[in-house]
């Protein structure tokens, strides 16, 4: 008797060390079992200057702790002009190297306008948000449109979605 119970007692001992291992196995590359895995992060890059008609390339830069992030599993950009959210366009980027991420477009006129990326990797979902303006627009027009509450929008300019 005292044998069965040793060994029924040593099965399982061996079966539960054997699942921790295979449950850290599991777990996702990135995580190291110790706490919530880094956050992913997002910096959208616009060009300085953008005119109307001309095309203009859209960067994200998509990191993880110091590492790029090459292998998100989706990367859009949604550009739409300040006050017509409802017109907004989704653009699928392309990959270009070291965590870029990155879209070409134009604009068809001047003004203030959003760009939101929506970035899913590594089983989390980053959607930062900024305005930007093409061609010459004033000052206190951008801050006039920035004041005003954006119809039918949601979130504010950065967002971080889980």
């Amino acid at each position: 008797m005292k044998r069965i119970f040793t060994v029924a007692l040593t099965l399982l001992s061996l079966m539960i060390v054997t699942a921790c291992t295979v449950e850290n196995e599991a777990g996702s590359s990135q995580n190291t079992g110790e706490g919530p895995p880094e956050i992913v992060e997002v910096d959208i890059n616009l060009p300085e200057k953008m005119a109307p008609n001309e095309e203009s390339i859209l960067k994200a830069v998509v990191t993880q702790g110091d590492e790029p992030v090459g292998d998100a599993d989706e990367v859009q950009f949604e550009i739409w002009k300040a006050n017509q959210k409802q017109d907004s366009n989704l653009i699928d980027a392309k990959y270009d190297k070291d965590g870029v991420y990155q879209v070409k477009t134009s604009f068809d006129s001047e003004g203030v306008y959003y760009v939101q990326t929506h970035v899913t990797a590594r089983d989390l979902h980053v959607m930062p948000k900024m305005h930007f303006v093409v061609g010459d627009v004033s000052e206190e027009e951008v801050k006039a449109i920035l004041e005003k509450p954006q119809q039918s929008e949601n979130g504010t300019d950065q967002g971080h979605h889980h």
